[in-house]
């Protein structure tokens, strides 16, 4: 019963309404998300680094799991798509040879690592999104293909000396047809829903601005 409400768009929706402005701050029409860290590492995943010990930027750099899974709750919260969110950080970084560059190029370094990750994140949601139908239309394939198999057999009359064997083969190829098609039937209702939501998240996200303060420019 939980998998058939889901199919219904109001049971997918976290509607706020009116309690909007009560969780959310509003500045010029822009709802503020905010995020308060202690350092530019905080918003990476553990191993990774703003800068490499050259100080050159690493080829790819991805965000702490539990950011992106607070970004999407925080999104998917609210209706419109005019959002900002508003990072302060306590310092640059906790790396010293990080924290003496300039301090506009560090924001816009880290500004960039927000949209880069989601940007990412949209290019897998897509292509799983692909996999998923390919499964399904080879899995349909599959199912149809062992029920027109299976239906003639089911017709067949064997001898008596044949044992059972054969009927097993016949209703095991029956089984397996529909567990294809059941399984390719829950992929068309339900299990693509996460990932394109995950996927209009994405979408949302990189829709929306982000601005980085320091400690000294909350400050002054």
């Amino acid at each position: 019963m939980q998998r058939v409400a889901l199919l219904f768009p109001f049971r997918q929706r976290v509607p706020l309404g009116d309690r909007l402005t009560t969780r959310y701050r509003k500045t010029a029409g822009e709802v503020i998300i905010p995020l308060h860290l202690d350092a530019g590492e905080d918003l990476l995943a553990p191993f990774e680094c703003l800068r490499s010990h050259d100080g050159s930027k690493p080829l790819s750099r991805n965000l702490n799991i539990d950011l992106v899974e607070y970004l999407f709750r925080r999104v998917a919260e609210v209706d419109q798509d005019n959002i900002r969110i508003k990072i302060s950080l306590s310092s640059p970084s906790r790396v010293k040879s990080v924290a003496t560059l300039p301090n506009e190029q560090l924001k816009t370094d880290l500004q960039n690592l927000v949209p880069e990750h989601f940007t990412y994140l949209e290019t897998v949601k897509r292509e799983n999104l692909k996999r998923l139908a390919r499964d399904s239309v080879l899995l349909a394939m599959l199912g149809f293909m062992a029920l027109g198999i299976s239906i003639p057999m089911d017709a067949m009359s064997f001898p008596e000396d044949a044992g059972i064997s054969l009927h097993l083969i016949g209703q095991g190829i029956t089984v397996f047809g529909w567990l294809t098609l059941w399984e390719s039937l829950v992929n068309l209702l339900w299990t693509w829903q996460p990932i394109y939501r995950q996927l209009h998240m994405c979408q949302r996200r990189l829709q929306a601005s982000v601005d980085v303060q320091f400690a000294g420019d909350m400050g002054a």
